[in-house]
């Protein structure tokens, strides 16, 4: 029988990891072990955890140095043939494990998969859009259905396929991963925000991708969320993808990173635009000129530019 690894990293999560580590307990297929990364904890998550018996749960507490490191710890001395990782703030649906491991029973090419999910609000309950709604591309997309599953799998090449998304799925708590496929693969602790966009990505360089319209987990939104200042997130994307481009690839893999670079650029400038920090947008759309890409697109997005400087040069002006 297949064996999964769970792990979550926890800083300062007391007041959700029983939560987060119950939905883990109730699942429908169980996992064989839960590695519980506590990175440097003030609120008393230690003690919160270590009132738990369950034998599968291990405990490590660190130093405080980053949601990547507390991960990598975990991929060091996780033992499962397939690896989930769940946030200590979030939760699981019942049958996510379930679902994902029969999606990567069904074919073993497959390097991981990802599913659907929610974000709620903490403090309301209110429940937003499922995440496949900022994902248009996918109704677009050729895949294979998998035998005696919901999923599918992707038929072209996964790394060019999703990186052209606007939204990359690259939310890890909705994923399963195979071990021996991302052995040596971890995340960059240099990285502030975006560290799961960029070891998916590179993830996605390995091997084949499938994924199920299923809502597998609830991803949890509150004031200490590492995503709460969204406004400049385009920057913390093209410092992931820049990252990405370290990693070993294909002529045709380093291309479609061209193209996307390109447009993260892009990106970059119209954020700094908007903040009126028209200096450094000026140097990212520089760059942003020179990458490839169709001269027409290119056209369109440096008018963007030069009208959301415009509107925060009004904005600030008043």
């Amino acid at each position: 029988m297949s064996r999964i690894s769970v792990i979550m990293p926890a800083f300062n999560n007391g007041p959700f990891i029983l939560e987060a580590i119950a939905s883990v307990l109730t699942q429908t297929r169980q996992p064989d072990e839960i590695i519980v990364v506590d990175d440097g904890s003030t609120d008393g998550t230690e003690d919160i955890v270590r009132t738990l018996t369950d034998t599968r749960i291990t405990f490590i507490r660190q130093e405080n140095s980053g949601v990547s490191v507390a991960r990598n710890r975990g991929l060091e001395i996780a033992t499962g043939e397939f690896i989930a990782f769940l946030d200590a703030d979030d939760r699981w649906r019942p049958t996510m494990l379930e679902q994902q491991l029969a999606l990567m029973l069904a074919d073993t090419s497959l390097v991981c998969c990802f599913g659907n999910f929610v974000r709620f609000v903490s403090q309301t309950g209110e429940v937003l859009s499922p995440q496949f709604t900022f994902y248009p591309e996918i109704a677009s997309v050729s895949t294979t259905a998998l035998p005696h599953t919901r999923g599918v799998r992707i038929d072209r090449n996964a790394f060019e396929v999703l990186l052209a998304w606007g939204e990359w799925p690259a939310f890890t708590q909705t994923m399963l991963f195979r071990r021996h496929l991302i052995r040596g693969l971890r995340f960059n602790p240099k990285l502030r925000r975006c560290q799961d966009a960029d070891y998916v990505l590179r993830t996605f360089l390995r091997g084949t991708v499938a994924f199920t319209p299923d809502l597998v987990a609830d991803i949890r939104r509150h004031g200490n969320n590492a995503t709460a200042d969204v406004g400049l997130m385009a920057l913390d994307k093209l410092r992931a993808l820049e990252c990405v481009q370290d990693d070993p690839m294909t002529r045709p893999h380093m291309h479609a990173l061209e193209r996307r670079l390109g447009q993260a650029r892009f990106d970059a400038a119209i954020a700094l635009a908007g903040r009126a920090r028209y200096r450094e947008a000026l140097t990212f759309w520089k760059s942003a000129i020179r990458s490839s890409g169709s001269p027409i697109r290119k056209l369109k997005r440096t008018l963007r530019v030069g009208l959301t400087a415009l509107e925060s040069f009004g904005q600030t002006a008043h």
